[in-house]
């Protein structure tokens, strides 16, 4: 029998190539699969069907309804928790171990339950899970703290004028370094939440403006734990809580300047917080907010801010809803009205057109926004057939054009710029 050697090698040589090709497609394919999946973000990737924590958002700007100002008593809410259908709240360090239980319409305090056995050397926030009330007693503004712990509270006893109290006691293994520095340091820590069996806590980063992440069991003593994430929110993180069905996070902050804000982390992965999306929500100066420092869901998708008195500003008790960011996705994209347009040459250098193609279409102002979400160029005169958009100014980069129209919603456009 004769072998045909060349054959055989050929055919080989065409199976090992379609393999390859195959294998190729395979891996292509799995990398097309990830990407941003939130059709609010302006690199949206329609394709995706896995979030890869890409998303870049426009500048989101948030105004809470403020509901009241806080009583004396409380003008220095640090920590706010729903507990079925009521509301609890705490002072910052210095005041007395006293747990408030206060009206949601309007922060007016209804009672207060004493905290046996335990002090207030610094309370930052409230969380709970099925069986006890946990206070953070972690504040920690000099960065010297060898005593950070949580207090335990069982909810059964809260309907008492006094209540029991265990602690959890803990360190931070990554901090070697405990020499004075106030409101110089990253390791204070004033928010954190419950869920599942662990307690999941946020740095407040005076130094670099980050926040690392912790997780310490419910229970134990002289427990050391190291960061397992770090995220850049560009602030300091005054509180946090998660979502009734644990699909949100938000922490609160404010940055150097008193500029209030909370960060949006929803889609993530194998519960990683920092692994999905992340919305920063400006909310505005501490001039008008106060000093944030308490955030609470009462649902999936609305809850309370609480503030402390800021100099001769009054603590407010406020109300946050973030449906519109979870809820309605595409609600910024009008797919149908873009057809009317025509955006050229795409990329472009130094001019970018906009030619409206029907008569039916009438524009009011034209916003484009770079990769970062700032505005960088607003046009609302002039806005006929043809629209000329000078970047000569622009840097290279992805942009996303805004542009308002009378009858057809706003139009979103992806444009690069050379």
């Amino acid at each position: 029998m004769k072998i045909h050697i060349k054959k055989i090698a050929k055919t080989n040589k065409w199976v090992v190539l379609t393999c390859f090709m195959l294998l190729a497609f395979a891996i292509d394919t799995t990398e097309a699969q990830r990407g941003c999946t939130d059709p609010q973000a302006i690199n949206y990737d329609k394709t995706a069907v896995e979030n890869d924590g890409s998303c870049i958002y426009l500048e989101t700007n948030y105004t809470p309804i403020c509901l009241s100002v806080f009583e004396d008593e409380l003008n220095e809410c640090s920590g706010l928790q729903f507990l079925g259908h009521k509301l609890f709240a705490i002072n910052d360090g210095g005041n007395g171990p006293q747990v408030f239980e206060i009206d949601s319409m309007n922060g007016q305090i209804k009672r207060s339950i004493w905290i046996d056995g335990t002090t207030n050397v610094d309370w930052e926030d409230l969380t709970a899970d099925d069986d006890f009330l946990y206070i953070g007693d972690f504040g920690n503004n000099l960065g010297t703290r060898r005593n950070l712990k949580i207090i335990k509270v069982p909810k059964s006893e809260l309907g008492s004028d006094t209540a029991s109290a265990e602690e959890i006691t803990f360190s931070y293994a990554d901090q070697v370094d405990f020499t004075p520095q106030n409101r110089n340091n990253d390791y204070d820590c004033e928010a954190f939440f419950a869920y599942g069996d662990s307690l999941y806590l946020f740095s407040k980063n005076w130094v670099d403006e980050k926040t690392r992440l912790y997780v310490l069991p419910k229970s134990g003593d002289n427990i050391s734990v190291n960061p397992i994430a770090e995220f850049d929110v560009n602030g300091q993180i005054t509180a946090a809580d998660i979502s009734d069905d644990g699909k949100q996070i938000l922490l609160l902050g404010y940055t150097e300047q008193g500029n209030s804000f909370m960060w949006l982390l929803f889609d993530y992965q194998d519960f990683s917080p920092f692994s999905g999306n992340k919305r920063k929500i400006k909310l505005g100066s501490v001039i008008v907010r106060a000093q944030i420092e308490a955030l609470a869901f009462q649902s999936n998708d609305e809850g309370f801010i609480g503030g402390e008195d800021f100099s001769v500003i009054e603590g407010k008790f406020t109300h946050f809803k973030i449906s519109q960011w979870i809820n309605n996705p595409s609600s910024t994209n009008n797919f149908a009205a873009a057809d009317l347009l025509h955006l050229y040459p795409n990329p472009f250098e130094e001019e970018l057109l906009v030619d409206v193609k029907t008569d039916g279409l009438k524009i009011k102002k034209i916003e484009l926004y770079n990769s970062l979400g700032k505005r960088v160029i607003r046009k609302r005169k002039n806005l006929k057939k043809r629209i000329r958009i000078n970047g000569n100014k622009l840097e290279s980069g992805l942009y996303v054009m805004r542009i308002f129209t009378k009858k057809s919603g706003v139009i979103v456009r992806k444009v690069v710029r050379l």
